[in-house]
């Protein structure tokens, strides 16, 4: 019964891995898109939500409402948009994790920046012992003008409110 349990918790934690593994490969095939507000196509233009709920659809990622994510698409928000409005709506529909802020490849950070800029990507690796950063993200870069994965300057660990996953993620 015991090496039961083992067996199961190592199949799931594979799943898990495999899963993000898989989010970390599509998120990536977004790089070097240009930066459009509310833009939702890869290739063409798109913001940071819309860079979500990209590789959302693309992987048909349903929400936990039971549609698929891009179809509670709300795109009628500003660059100054309210933070606790994208928290409740993205935790609305995508799956809050028990560990709140861990820096894991794979999920998607919410980032307060300012008074009330906001801004989401997916981080895609966890970094340790650095001078330059504590981990690397990808998503649309307004500075940059497209979607780019770079590390995440030491004030974004700061920033850091929530992470977030695609999937449902117990152990």
């Amino acid at each position: 019964m015991l090496f039961d349990a083992i067996r199961d918790h190592t199949t799931i934690t594979q799943n898990i891995l495999h899963k993000r593994a898989v989010v970390l490969t599509t998120a990536r095939n977004w790089i070097g898109t240009p930066f459009h507000l509310q833009g939702r196509q890869k290739g063409i233009g798109c913001d940071c939500v819309g860079l979500i709920l990209g590789v959302a659809q693309e992987m048909a990622i349903r929400s936990k409402k039971g549609g698929y994510i891009n179809e509670y698409d709300k795109p009628d928000y500003s660059l100054m948009s309210d933070m606790s409005c994208l928290i409740s709506e993205l935790s609305e529909h995508l799956h809050v994790p028990y560990d709140g802020t861990a820096i894991v490849p794979g999920k998607i950070a919410l980032l307060k920046f300012k008074d009330r800029w906001c801004h989401v990507g997916i981080i895609t690796e966890a970094l340790y012992n650095r001078h330059d950063g504590d981990f690397r993200i990808l998503h649309t870069c307004l500075s940059i003008g497209r979607v780019t994965e770079h590390i995440a300057p030491r004030s974004w660990h700061k920033a850091l409110v929530r992470t977030l996953s695609f999937y449902e993620e117990k152990l």
